[in-house]
C-alpha cells in the first residue's frame, strides 16, 4: 500500500512549494518520491545523488498531493531532528547547553507529523549522526522531509493520522548560511548521551564497551545511533576501518532485532559488509535482508579491535620478499615514520651512492640515467621530513673513494640556475685565462620540503625550475647558454647523478599535475608519507644494516661507462610502451610509467648490491608503480573535490549577487501587484485566484500573483481558507478588517 496522490491540485500547497523553491534556490538538493503506507520513501533509490539546481526545481514541479519532498543535509543546511517520542524533549535543554558557548544561527523551524521539530542551521561539515537521545542530526548522508509532505503520525494519541510538515519559521530567501563558520561544539563529537560531561566542557567520551552496552539496550530506532557512536569512537582512536569492520561483524549479531520483517543485520543470504560500510560512511543506503539464524552465527568471535598491520596480501608480500625491504619497513615503524616514504628516501640514497657513469641501456635513443623525481604525499605532520632522517640512518651507507662520499649532500632547490650550480660552476683558469667547469660534487639529493616552494619558483618571472627538472629526470644537458661566459654553466649529458625528493600536500599537488602537457607529472614516483597501519605500541629499536656499492662499480675505472644489464621482460615492456605512444594508443599520464618502473627496478637491484635488473626486480617495481598510481590518483581526486567546492562557493556568491540585484526590481513589481490585489479583494467575500486575476493582470503578473498572496497572508493583510468542490481542494482569499 502507499499514500496515493489524490489529484493534480497544487494551488492549496502553493506557499509550501514556494518555500521549497527557496531552499532549492539556495543550493539545497531536493528530491520527490512516492510514499508507502507508513510514510516511508517508496522506490527512492539514488536520492543521495540528487543535484542542486535544475534537477531540484524539476522535482518540486513533479510533486503531487500524497507524495514526499525530501531535502538533503550537508550541502547548505544541516537539520537537527527532535523526536519527543524518544526523549528529544528532555534532551533539548542539554542541546542548548552544549551550544551555549558558540550557538549556530537557526535559519528555519518546521513541525513534523509526530509532534517533533526540525531546526535548520548552516552546514557544520560533518556526517549524519545522533547528537543526544531523541535528537538526530541530518547532515552529510542524511535528509528530512519538508512541507507540503504529509505522513502518518507515530505519536501516541493520534498514531496513524495523516499530518503535514509545517513551517513554523520558514527559511528566508535572503538567508546566507554559507558565510557562517561551524560551531565549535560540533567539532567535539561524539557527545555523551546523558549530558553529564565530566570535564566541564559538556563532553564526556564513552568507551567502546559503553557504546556496545548502549547498542544492546537501545530501543527501536536508537540502535544505529549507538553503533555510529561506537564507530566514531574507534575512529577517534585512530583504528583503521578494516579493523572496525571486523569488530562490527562480530558484535552486530548480539544487538537485538526489533522488526522481524525488516531486520537490520543482513547476514543470511547477503553481504553484511554492505551494511557495515553504511555505518562507516554514515549515510550510505542499504537494503536489509533477514537476520542470520543461530547456525549461521556459529563461530562468531568477541574481539576488541587492535591496531595491527593489515596490509593487503600483495603489499605484505612486497615487504617480505627481501631482507632489505623488510628492514626498511621495520626500521620505519621503529622510528614512527611511513614505510613507503622511507622506501622512497632509501631508493634515492642507493641511487645517489652510485656515479653518473652507471647508466641504463639504450632501449630508446641513447643510454639512460638513474636520476629520479620522488613525491612523498601526505598532509602536514604525516612524517615526510622524518622519513629523510630515517633513510639516512637505516643503512650504514658506503661511498666510492674519490667520487661519491659516504654521506650524500642534500641541497634545497632554489632555481634552475641554482640546481646546476649545486653540481658545478665556471671558474677562470689563471694559466689559460679561460673559463673552465669546476665540479663541486657528482651526486646530490635535491630536496623540496613543501611543493609550494616549486610553485613559487615556477610562478616567478623568468623561473626555469620545472623545465630543468624534466631535463634532470632524463639526465639531459643541464644549464643555460648565457652570452656572459661567467654565467654560462652547462652540465654535459649523463654527467651528474641525483634524485629530487619533494613533500606534497594533497591539496597542493596541482603544482606538478597542472604541467601535464610538458610531461612533468608522468616523471614522478608518488608514494604515501603516512602509515595507516602503524601499531599502537612502539616496535623495538632496529639497528642499521650495512650497504656498499656493487662490486662492478668499485672495480670500474673512474669515468668509464658501466651499463646495467636489464631483463628481457623489462626491455620488451618498455619497447611496447614506446610503440603504443607513437601510435597514440597510450595515455599521456602513463607515457613515462615504464621508464620510471625501470629506474625503480635499478634501485631495488642496487639495494641488493647488484648491477643487473632481474625479473624479480621488475616485478617488484611493478607493484611499487601501482602504489604510485594509486597515490597520484588520490591527489587528483582531492584536487577535483577542491575545485568542486570552489565552484559551489563561486556559484553561491554569484547567486547572492544576482538575488540582491533582482530584489529591488521584484519588490517594485510585487508592491504594484499587492496594491492592485487589495483593491480587488473585499472584507466580506472570499474570492478564488481565478476570479481575482481574470481580466485584471497580464500573463507575467498572473504568474507572480500566488507568491504575492502568500506574502499578504504572512503580513496579515488578507486571510485564506480552503474549501472542497467536487472532491477537489481549492483556496480563496479576502481582506482582514483593521482592528478598531
Amino acid at each position: 500500500m502507499s499514500i496515493s496522490p489524490s489529484g493534480e491540485n497544487r494551488e492549496s500547497y502553493a506557499d509550501d512549494l514556494f518555500r521549497a523553491r527557496i531552499l532549492a534556490s539556495l543550493g539545497v538538493p531536493i528530491f520527490c518520491c512516492k510514499l508507502d503506507s507508513d510514510g516511508n520513501p517508496l522506490g527512492a533509490f539514488g536520492w543521495e545523488k540528487t543535484q542542486a539546481g535544475v534537477e531540484s526545481f524539476k522535482a518540486i514541479d513533479r510533486w503531487r498531493e500524497g507524495m514526499g519532498l525530501g531535502a538533503l543535509g550537508g550541502y547548505v543546511f544541516d537539520i537537527a531532528d527532535l523526536d519527543p517520542r524518544n526523549g528529544g524533549a528532555e534532551s533539548w535543554p542539554r542541546l542548548l547547553a552544549r551550544l551555549a558557548a558558540d550557538p549556530p544561527e537557526i535559519f528555519g523551524i518546521a513541525a513534523t507529523p509526530s509532534h517533533g521539530a526540525h531546526f535548520w542551521i548552516a552546514s557544520q561539515g560533518i556526517a549524519r549522526t545522533k547528537l543526544l537521545k531523541g535528537i538526530d542530526f541530518q547532515a552529510r548522508g542524511g535528509f528530512v522531509f519538508i512541507a507540503p509532505t504529509v505522513r502518518p503520525s507515530k505519536a501516541d494519541g493520534d498514531k496513524g493520522k495523516l499530518r503535514p510538515y509545517t513551517w513554523i519559521s520558514p527559511v528566508s530567501q535572503q538567508a546566507t548560511p554559507w558565510i557562517h563558520e561551524p560551531s565549535l561544539a560540533f567539532r567535539n563529537l561524539p557527545w555523551d548521551q546523558d549530558g553529564s560531561g565530566g570535564n566541564g566542557s559538556g563532553r564526556s567520551r564513552k568507551t567502546p564497551e559503553q557504546w556496545m552496552e548502549e547498542a544492546v539496550k537501545a530501543e527501536t530506532g536508537d540502535q544505529r545511533g549507538a553503533l555510529l557512536g561506537l564507530v566514531m569512537e574507534y575512529m577517534f582512536r585512530g583504528i583503521p576501518e578494516v579493523a572496525i569492520a571486523d569488530t562490527l561483524r562480530n558484535f552486530l549479531p548480539k544487538v537485538p532485532v526489533f522488526d522481524d520483517e525488516r531486520p537490520w543485520y543482513p547476514a543470511r543470504g547477503g553481504n553484511p559488509d554492505r551494511w557495515i560500510q553504511s555505518l562507516l560512511r554514515k549515510g550510505s543506503r542499504f537494503r536489509p535482508i533477514p537476520d542470520a539464524d543461530e547456525d549461521e552465527l556459529a563461530g562468531i568471535r568477541d574481539i576488541e579491535p587492535r591496531r595491527v598491520s593489515r596490509e593487503s596480501p600483495e603489499e605484505n608480500s612486497f615487504w617480505q620478499s627481501r631482507e632489505s625491504l623488510s628492514h626498511i619497513r621495520d626500521f620505519a615503524r621503529s622510528r614512527r615514520t611511513g614505510p613507503w616514504a622511507v622506501f622512497g628516501e632509501v631508493l634515492a640514497e642507493a641511487i645517489c651512492h652510485t656515479p653518473p657513469t652507471l647508466q641504463l641501456p639504450s632501449s630508446v635513443g641513447s643510454n639512460g640515467t638513474l636520476n629520479m623525481l620522488i613525491a612523498l604525499v601526505g598532509h602536514s605532520g604525516a612524517g615526510k621530513s622524518a622519513a629523510e632522517g630515517a633513510a639516512e640512518e637505516a643503512f650504514r651507507w658506503e661511498g666510492i673513494p674519490g667520487e661519491i662520499p659516504d654521506l650524500i649532500d642534500r641541497i634545497p632547490v632554489g632555481s634552475g640556475e641554482g640546481l646546476v650550480k649545486s653540481y658545478a660552476f665556471n671558474r677562470k683558469n689563471e694559466d689559460t685565462k679561460r673559463m673552465e667547469l669546476h665540479w663541486e660534487r657528482l651526486s646530490a639529493i635535491i630536496t623540496i620540503e613543501e611543493i609550494d616552494t616549486l610553485r613559487a619558483l615556477s610562478d616567478r618571472g623568468g623561473a626555469t625550475i620545472s623545465g630543468e627538472l624534466r631535463k634532470f629526470y632524463n639526465g639531459g644537458r643541464l644549464g643555460f647558454g648565457y652570452a656572459d661566459t661567467g654565467k654560462r654553466t652547462i652540465l654535459p649529458k649523463n654527467s651528474y647523478r641525483g634524485c629530487i625528493v619533494a613533500g606534497v600536500q594533497p591539496g597542493r599537488g596541482r603544482t606538478i599535475l597542472d604541467d601535464i602537457e610538458g610531461g612533468f607529472p608522468q616523471r614522478w614516483l608518488w608514494l604515501p608519507a603516512d602509515d595507516p597501519y602503524m601499531p599502537d605500541d612502539r616496535p623495538p629499536e632496529v639497528q642499521p644494516a650495512d650497504w656498499s656499492p656493487p662490486y662492478e662499480i668499485c672495480n670500474t675505472d673512474s669515468g668509464e661507462i658501466l651499463v646495467m644489464k636489464v631483463c628481457d621482460a623489462a626491455l620488451t615492456a618498455i619497447d611496447r610502451a614506446r610503440v603504443r605512444a607513437n601510435h597514440n594508443d597510450g595515455s599521456d599520464m602513463e607515457s613515462h610509467l615504464r621508464y620510471t618502473q625501470l629506474k625503480v627496478s635499478a634501485g631495488l637491484a642496487l639495494l641488493d648490491g647488484r648491477c643487473d635488473v632481474s625479473d624479480e626486480d621488475w616485478s617488484l617495481a611493478e607493484y611499487v608503480m601501482s602504489v604510485s598510481t594509486r597515490t597520484r590518483e588520490n591527489v587528483q581526486q582531492h584536487l577535483a573535490a577542491k575545485v568542486h567546492e570552489a565552484d559551489l562557493a563561486a556559484g553561491r556568491r554569484e547567486g547572492v549577487r544576482r538575488a540582491e540585484a533582482d530584489t529591488s526590481q521584484r519588490r517594485s513589481v510585487n508592491t504594484r501587484i499587492a496594491k492592485r490585489l487589495l483593491m480587488l479583494l473585499s472584507y466580506d467575500e472570499f474570492r478564488t485566484v481565478t476570479k481575482i486575476t481574470r481580466n485584471e493582470f497580464n500573463s507575467a503578473d498572473r504568474s507572480i500573483v500566488p507568491d504575492v498572496l502568500i506574502e499578504l497572508v504572512t503580513v496579515k493583510l488578507i486571510e485564506r481558507e480552503e474549501y472542497t468542490y467536487h472532491g477537489r481542494k481549492f483556496v480563496r482569499y479576502r481582506k482582514i478588517r483593521p482592528a478598531k
